[in-house]
């Protein structure tokens, strides 16, 4: 028979898990989406493809610093409360 305070702890590591996905998803469809519309930006703002290449390079940038800084962060948080926070 589960108590309480143990009903709580799995509905909120349920809740974790169902967050923790959907960013996952969330992510995934951003590393890709220059890859199924890129050509489309490309005429549509007249820049060539290449500069559409490389505005897609520079997320994958910008998502390794990022990765940095979230590494720190978590180390010195506890890793359900950043999780909650994201």
């Amino acid at each position: 028979m589960l108590k309480k305070h143990d009903t709580k702890f799995y509905a909120f590591r349920i809740f974790l898990f169902i967050n923790v996905s959907m960013l996952f998803g969330f992510e995934y469809f951003h590393d890709n989406c220059m890859a199924v519309i890129g050509s489309d930006i490309a005429i549509d703002y007249g820049v060539d493809k290449n500069k559409i290449g490389v505005l897609s390079s520079v997320y994958f940038y910008i998502m390794a610093v990022m990765q940095l800084v979230s590494g720190c962060v978590s180390d010195v948080l506890d890793p359900t409360v950043y999780i909650s926070i994201a």
